[in-house]
């Protein structure tokens, strides 16, 4: 495996891992709020593996494998949250 691969599976990991801790730590009304945050450290994680591999061949591509796999996580995740009964669910009232 080299270690572009390995780079793009450490943000796939990230992702999931990220997502359990949200799932175990986070208010559930606040689920959305905190899968965003956790996207954009998501990003930030990915621009500095691969800006640290120093390969300008095929940059975009891991960029872009990385991002569209960890959205694609993070979007079942949300799925999850909402179907699972989240108070997250964007333009319902919160009536508590």
């Amino acid at each position: 495996m080299t270690r572009e691969r390995v780079s793009i599976g450490i943000v796939w990991l990230a992702a999931v891992v990220g997502v359990f801790g949200v799932a175990i730590l986070a208010d559930p009304s606040r689920h959305l709020v905190w899968v965003s945050i956790l996207m954009l450290t998501l990003i930030c994680l990915t621009c500095l593996l691969q800006l640290r591999l120093q390969e300008s061949d095929g940059f975009i591509m891991r960029m872009s494998m990385s991002l569209v796999g960890a959205l694609v996580i993070l979007g079942i995740a949300s799925l999850g949250f909402a179907l699972l009964g989240g108070d997250a669910v964007v333009g319902t009232p919160n009536h508590s």
